[in-house]
């Protein structure tokens, strides 16, 4: 305590988030103390394990008897899960069958953030743990492909990242990176399908990595992530004005979505 100052508590559990996790960066920058400590007095709650699969967890059904707690039913990231839930909200699907496909494909981990991700343009048996999609259209120009890093805080995207990676390695290595508005890229429609996802997917609060097909004109989510780092590789590139908006625009959101609300 300084001058009288409590500062307020955000517990997370069962892991607090590390120096590259962006709410490591923004709670502080609001007043708030981050803990781990399941018995302490905590303002706001969140399940926070940077793992594919998050098991039950019964202090955390505890603490949800108590608070809300923010991403409780977000406890599979799995690209099978993303498919899943982005087919039955969208209405079509990137999945392919790498036995009779006849067209590029992408075979790629399960698991969240392997960045394994291999082109083929013939077929190939399926292997336990990859899933397989098209490859999806989202050509910038001759030299890059473009994808979008979308925000989710509860009932807003604050704003989306542009990504540009060059076209013949798609998979790595951000070359500039803007942030725009949501607007300037989504339109109305795909916003509320988005949002509905979102619900059905259980994330209240995290990232999604969406392409857009230029020859059908169709968004695809194609990834997922409820702990956001705030030192991704587009940070690296882009210009400090653009991560400074970053920073302040997810801290405004979060303020206003999670601890202003009323629950």
């Amino acid at each position: 305590m300084k001058n009288g100052f409590k500062p307020k508590a955000a517990l997370f559990y069962p892991d607090k988030p590390e120096k590259w996790h962006a709410l490591y960066t923004i709670l502080p920058m609001l007043g708030y103390k981050i803990t781990s400590d399941a018995n302490a007095k905590a303002d706001i709650v969140i399940a926070f394990e940077d793992i594919t699969f998050r098991k039950e967890d019964p202090t955390l059904a505890r603490l949800q008897k108590e608070h809300r707690v923010v991403n409780i039913g977000c406890s599979d990231i799995s690209k099978e899960k993303v498919e899943r839930v982005f087919k039955e909200v969208f209405g079509y699907e990137s999945n392919i069958n790498p036995k009779t496909y006849a067209g590029r494909y992408i075979r790629k981990s399960n698991l969240n953030g392997k960045h394994d991700g291999k082109i083929y343009d013939s077929p190939t048996e399926l292997e336990e743990g990859y899933i397989y999609q098209k490859v999806i259209n989202n050509k910038d120009s001759d030299d890059f492909v473009l994808d979008l890093r979308v925000f989710i805080v509860n009932g807003a995207i604050p704003f989306v990242v542009k990504r540009y990676r060059a076209a013949d390695n798609r998979f790595n290595n951000i070359k500039k990176a803007v942030v725009v508005e949501t607007e300037e890229i989504l339109n109305q429609d795909e916003v509320s399908k988005i949002f509905a996802f979102c619900k059905k997917f259980g994330m209240d609060y995290g990232e999604l990595d969406v392409l857009r097909d230029v020859d059908d004109g169709r968004i695809y989510i194609v990834d997922a992530n409820n702990t956001p780092s705030s030192h991704c590789q587009w940070a690296v590139v882009a210009r400090r004005e653009y991560y400074n908006i970053y920073l302040k625009k997810l801290a405004k959101s979060f303020k206003s979505e999670f601890l202003e609300k009323s629950e």
